[in-house]
Parts: structure tokens; C-alpha cells; sequence
């Protein structure tokens, strides 16, 4: 079976992620899948859980709407936490988007990782559209190749769905501090395992590199993480065409399992831009932005202000300013560069290993995205 894209971005469900995807390029779009994390539920006084579905899910029908390969995964919520019917939240969530005809498919993790109630309710999702299902499988279980041939069976086993309707995302998670070799050695184990079981739709491989907490003594500096995540992928990639397509996958520029702060914070102003070998970040006092921007607009690092809508922004907002900042106009510029350039990336390694044929990818459809110049301040 081909694969149906080649880079899958996890991203947490809030405005700056729902608006770089919009503006990405008809390219960007064909390559590409987009797994939304539903952030942990802050709730004010008088705010309830429907709500708060009802808001990221009209996010996620928005960038689904664009045609792109959509999932959704709520994880993060606290198990007992249900909605005012008695729903569990990504049960009220895949109800919500089938009715609006979204396309989208549920994630959830092994009948270990979320236990079998979980695993139970997004069975009965999959069994009412015919779009299947994401099978998320954490880091501890990739590590034992026995018991995650078991573990994976056994969730299929719940789901009532086969390889072929199941989309597998190996989620490593932070790989910042690990060596290469293991992870590379725990990467090939884990496919041979996977594969045994069965033709899946997707396999991706997926990790980052960008710590949950950077600390205020580096502010000022300029920081370089090295895409650890990335050069994993290369390795595996190169050694598998004529055998498996494996899309490579990251969580974009922010950890998508942060918790919003549950008080009104001074959020510092930052980019966090993606070159090919690191994760370049930049941080400064929230009112110096611009300064930021122009900093980077003068640095070997930056690509051009043409080559994505994010560099685009950061281009007009060097050069002319923008205004008050918000934390989700840096994220909106900084995640649609990285969309854009990781996903030409990966394409063009997989090209260079002979392996686009092992990727079935629809034709890019034409539509305009440079020349629109939207308000970007949401959170």
C-alpha cells in the first residue's frame, strides 16, 4: 500500500497552528497531514467542556475543509473529564465534525496506553464513517518489539479494523538528548515489528528536538537545537525504498503537550525557526518583536521573504513593524515556515532515495495564499 502523504505535523489545536495551516502552499497541502492535539482544558467560571470542543473543533473543520489529511487526538484531557451529555470529549468532538461533514480521523493510543474505554469509544467512531482510525504508540512501547506486536494486535482487536484502514505514528516524543545509534536501532526494530503485523495505510516516524522549557537566563541568546528527530528519519528512510514507505513526522515548533498557565502571563516575544539541520530560537523582551524579526531578516538562516507566507510576515514585520505582539501571530509565522520547508524537505530526500514511488500523493489544487494578508493576533 502507498502512502498517502509523506510529513505529518502534531500540532496543539489553537488559533497560530489553525492559521499556518491555511496558509500554506497548494505543495505544502498535497504532502502533508496535520494531527491536532486538543490542549488540557483550562476552564474559566461559567465555561464548559462542550465549549471548549465546540471552539478547536471549528479550528480543525476550517483546515480540513482545505483538503488536507486532518486527525484529531484529545490525550491531554483528564480521563474522568466528560461533557455535559456524557460524552467522553473525542467521542463529542468526531459527533460535532461528522455532522458537518468534516473529514477527519480520530487518534488514539494501544488499549494499554488509554485503556479499553478509550480504545472503545473511538471504535465506535471509526464503526460510523468509513475514514478509519490513528493508532499513536508511545515511546516505552516502541522500545519492546515483542510486546508492541502484541499490544498493537490486541488494539485492532478492540477497533474491528484492519492494517489497511490504520495509520501507525511511532511518537518518540523528545529525542533531543538521545543518541542516534539507539534511537536508529530502536526505529528498525520497531518497523520490523510493525510491519509483521500487516500492510498499514501510514507509518510515520515521528519525534522532536525542542525542549517543553528553555528558561528565562537564555533570553537574548540565540539557541540552535539540532533536529535530532530528522536526521533519525534520513537514516531509516535511506535504507527502505523497495521495501515500506515511513512518513516522517515532528511536532512543529512548540510542545504540543504544554499546559497553558491557568493565570495571565508576560509571554516574552520569540521565533522559533526551522533551517535544514536545527531549530533556531530567538527570544527577547515581549515589546522588542520586531527587533527579532529583524535579526533574523539579516541572518544566514533566513530563507527569503517569498518562500513561505510565515517568512513573508516576519519580512514585513522587520521592515515596517506589526503592531502589538501576540504570542499566536509568532506561532502562526514560525509553524507555516516550518510546515512549508520540512515538508519540501522530506519530499526531495525521499526523491533523492528513490522512493516516490512508495507515495501515492494527490496533485496540489491551485489556490491563492501569499497575497493574503490576514489578522493574525489570535491565541
Amino acid at each position: 500500500m502507498l502512502g498517502s502523504f509523506c510529513y505529518m505535523a502534531s500540532l496543539t489545536a489553537r488559533g497560530g497552528a489553525f492559521t499556518a495551516v491555511q496558509h500554506l502552499s497548494p505543495d505544502a497541502h498535497s504532502r502533508s497531514a496535520f494531527l491536532f492535539d486538543l490542549p488540557r482544558p483550562t476552564l474559566k467560571e461559567g465555561e464548559t467542556v462542550d465549549r471548549e470542543l465546540d471552539k478547536r473543533g471549528e479550528g480543525i473543520a476550517q483546515c480540513a475543509k482545505l483538503g488536507g489529511r486532518v486527525y484529531f487526538d484529545v490525550h491531554d484531557y483528564p480521563p474522568e473529564l466528560v461533557t455535559g451529555t456524557g460524552l467522553q470529549p473525542i467521542e463529542y468532538l468526531a459527533r460535532r465534525l461528522q455532522r458537518n461533514g468534516t473529514a477527519c480521523v480520530p487518534v488514539t493510543g494501544t488499549v494499554t496506553d488509554r485503556g479499553p474505554e478509550y480504545v472503545e469509544a473511538v471504535r465506535d467512531i471509526v464503526a460510523a464513517d468509513s475514514r478509519g482510525v490513528c493508532i499513536r504508540v508511545a515511546r516505552d512501547e516502541l522500545e519492546e518489539p515483542t510486546f508492541l506486536e502484541e499490544v498493537i494486535g490486541a488494539t485492532l482487536e478492540v477497533l474491528r479494523v484492519t492494517p489497511g484502514k490504520t495509520d501507525i505514528v511511532m511518537n518518540f516524543a523528545y529525542v533531543g538528548n538521545d543518541k542516534a545509534e539507539r534511537l536508529r536501532s530502536v526505529s528498525r526494530d520497531a518497523l520490523d515489528a510493525i510491519i509483521r503485523i500487516g500492510t498499514f495505510r501510514n507509518i510515520v516516524l515521528s519525534g522532536s528536538s525542542i525542549p517543553a522549557q528553555l528558561g528565562k537566563r537564555t533570553k537574548g541568546e540565540v539557541l540552535r537545537f539540532r533536529r535530532v528527530e530528522y536526521d533519525i528519519w534520513a537514516d531509516v528512510a535511506r535504507m527502505l525504498p523497495g521495501t515500506r514507505d515511513v512518513a516522517f513526522g515532528d511536532h512543529g515548533i512548540v510542545e504540543i503537550h504544554h499546559t497553558a498557565p491557568g493565570k495571565v502571563v508576560n509571554v516574552p516575544a520569540r521565533i522559533r525557526y526551522t533551517t535544514p539541520h536545527e531549530h533556531v530560537i530567538r527570544r527577547a523582551a515581549r515589546g522588542d518583536y520586531q527587533s527579532l524579526c529583524k535579526e533574523l531578516y539579516e541572518s544566514k538562516d533566513f530563507m527569503g521573504r517569498d518562500f513561505s507566507f510565515g517568512d513573508q510576515r516576519i519580512a514585513s514585520v522587520a521592515m515596517f513593524g506589526a503592531g502589538k505582539f501576540s504570542p499566536g501571530t509568532a506561532v502562526a509565522h514560525d509553524a507555516n515556515h516550518h510546515i512549508e520547508f520540512v515538508s519540501q524537505q522530506v519530499w526531495q530526500h525521499i526523491n533523492a532515495c528513490g522512493g516516490e514511488g512508495q507515495f501515492a500523493l494527490p496533485k496540489p489544487l491551485s489556490r491563492a495564499w501569499l497575497n493574503q494578508l490576514l489578522d493574525l493576533g489570535v491565541g
